[in-house]
């Protein structure tokens, strides 16, 4: 099963909306075999989950998407760069989520959203904070 071998170690920025990584953060995608690493630096801003829509899949730094949030944005900011296609990307997240507990049409949900609204995020030249 895919996992994340680091623990996600972070700090809010005083805008509040954003997170700055204080450390390397991992996922091991079985899916895709590949390990994706979030660099020490990288700033984001959690799920894009549209507020009236938080009681039921989450806020964006709470819950079990969170953790794919971070892999996510980096793979939005450095996907392209290291071989990885928004489809890989949205499905990376996708796995991400599920091995971090969320049920999966929770998940799905999730998924479909950044599939339907994500394609003008996704850098095709890298960038050090991914605010989508």
């Amino acid at each position: 099963m895919s996992c994340y071998p680091l623990p996600l170690d972070a700090r809010s920025l005083d805008d509040g909306r954003t997170r700055k990584l204080l450390k390397d953060f991992k996922f091991q995608s079985d899916r895709y075999k590949k390990t994706i690493t979030a660099k020490k630096g990288f700033e984001y801003d959690g799920t894009s989950i549209p507020k009236r829509l938080w009681r039921w899949l989450g806020s964006p730094f709470v819950g079990f998407q969170r953790f794919g949030a971070v892999i996510h944005d980096w793979l939005y900011s450095h996907g392209a760069e290291e071989g990885i296609s928004r489809k890989e990307a949205d499905g990376i997240f996708y796995e991400a989520m599920i091995c971090s507990g969320k049920n999966a049409c929770t998940a799905w949900l999730i998924y479909r959203g950044v599939r339907a609204f994500g394609k003008n995020s996704y850098l095709t030249e890298n960038s050090d904070s991914a605010i989508i």
